[in-house]
């Protein structure tokens, strides 16, 4: 569910995540600074738990208006799969106009990341000295890499989204021999619809997402989120179809959402499994978000 690729020594450039629908920065950079508010936001997701070697992806980082058409953010990755460990440092940069009842807003973010081989690896029966891959990214591979992307939301109800990742992916210490130019070859689309019962007083908000990344399968999300009491309860389903096998419901993913926004603090938690006959030999997905919204900036 997570990527089809993950055990390659090749950097997955995108770590996926289920709550973009709570926080959108997370897949793209036009939202930093969208919701007017400095946000610390923290992000954990452990993909097939009790799997040797399962993924782990830890999230920390900052984002904040400038002005009234400016945001920035900035964020720390780590991430662990297999014997691969990346790290990674990405700074956002986003400008907001606004049109009668549309806002909209263009980002680019930039990135630098390490992928490392685990040093206990070489004590690894499989392990070859000589080879010039596995030692090269035993002292660890420097890569940087850029994102665009653009968001609008209409009459504070319908959002639109689209982003391009991994838009120039470069090996910083050999950059004529790995320079890859993918301009517009990978792409994340989104789309979602705000509903308000006001006799009820809930609200709903069904979302879709397409996504084909850089190293990892080409899947469709849809989802459904309502928020109860003023949000002060928020559930949700979500279920993920991987485009390139058989469209079977079988072959798909399914998670809950669960979560509350009380005051200027939202925690969620989501918990997903696989359709496949994969999950029989782990423990499903755990993911945890958790946002600290302050005032606005001085």
């Amino acid at each position: 569910m997570l990527m089809a690729s993950v055990l390659s020594v090749k950097a997955q450039d995108e770590s996926v995540f289920m709550h973009y629908t709570n926080s959108p920065t997370l897949i793209n950079p036009a939202h930093a600074g969208f919701q007017e508010q400095f946000q610390a936001l923290f992000n954990f997701r452990n993909q097939w738990t009790t799997f040797p070697g399962s993924a782990f992806t830890y999230s920390a980082g900052l984002e904040s208006p400038i002005g009234k058409v400016m945001g920035a953010g900035f964020r720390l990755w780590s991430e662990n799969i297999a014997s691969i460990t990346a790290y990674k440092v990405q700074l956002d940069y986003a400008f907001r106009y606004e049109i009668n009842k549309l806002d909209l807003a263009g980002g680019f973010s930039t990135a630098y990341k390490t992928v490392r081989l685990n040093p206990s690896e070489i004590d690894n029966t499989w392990f070859d000295e000589g080879d010039p891959i596995a030692m090269g990214y035993l002292d660890g591979e420097p890569i940087f890499d850029a994102t665009f992307g653009l968001f609008g939301k209409y009459n504070d109800k319908t959002s639109v989204g689209v982003t391009f990742p991994s838009l120039v992916v470069r090996k910083l210490n050999s950059i004529e021999e790995n320079e890859q130019m993918n301009f517009f070859s990978f792409y994340t689309v989104y789309l979602a619809q705000e509903l308000y019962i006001q006799d009820y007083n809930v609200t709903i908000e069904p979302s879709i997402l397409l996504r084909k990344i850089r190293n990892g399968a080409h899947t469709i999300d849809i989802n459904f989120k309502g928020g109860f009491l003023n949000e002060k309860l928020v559930g949700g389903l979500s279920y993920r179809i991987p485009l390139e096998d058989d469209l079977s419901i079988s072959n798909g993913a399914a998670g809950i959402l669960l979560g509350t926004d009380f005051d200027n603090i939202t925690l969620y938690y989501s918990y997903d499994i696989s359709l496949l006959p994969f999950q029989g030999y782990n423990a499903g997905g755990h993911e945890i978000s958790f946002r600290l919204k302050f005032t606005e900036p001085k």
